[in-house]
């Protein structure tokens, strides 16, 4: 079940080191493609529920409302942009398997930290692709699909930096 992570990657805008001719020519992977078991609380019916993909606009996210729909199946929302940040945590510490648990606990602080710093209008949005790029760039090794186009992207990420919006 990669096809969140992977409709999630498929808009990610790239930033890499300017002056690095290693960074010129990324992979045509991104590392969200590469993290199995990344969709075990938001699954495809929350994506289709909320008509994420056709929401989508020249490759553009959807707007707000769709990631507020997302996490407001879930319980996971105190108002019409508000995060409830303790029933996100419980609800994502739940959910993964313990393998997990380092990984999405720093995930889920770096990320209610970002929330802090940008004071963003739209908390489920940039919570979720700050998630989503966290945890897969932190992907435990048994959950890492361990093929060629995958540790190269992870290669480049390395050294370029993060092809996300946030990083």
């Amino acid at each position: 079940m990669r096809s969140c992570a992977l409709l999630l990657a498929t808009v990610f805008v790239g930033t890499y080191a300017a002056d690095s001719d290693k960074c010129k020519d990324p992979p045509d992977y991104h590392v969200e493609m590469c993290c199995d078991g990344m969709d075990v609380l938001l699954t495809e019916k929350d994506f289709d529920d909320c008509k994420f993909a056709e929401n989508m606009v020249d490759g553009n996210l959807p707007p707000c409302d769709v990631f507020n729909c997302l996490f407001k199946n879930h319980d996971m929302m105190i108002g019409p942009d508000k995060l409830n940040r303790p029933k996100t945590k419980e609800l994502l510490m739940k959910s993964y398997g313990k393998e997990w648990s380092s990984v999405i606990e720093n995930s889920i602080k770096k990320c209610f930290k970002l929330l802090d710093d940008q004071k963003s209008p739209c908390e489920a949005k940039t919570f979720m692709l700050c998630f989503y790029d966290y945890t897969t760039h932190a992907c435990p090794i048994e959950h890492w699909t361990d093929t060629q186009e995958c540790n190269d992207a992870k290669a480049f990420d390395e050294v370029c930096g993060h092809r996300s919006l946030y990083e």
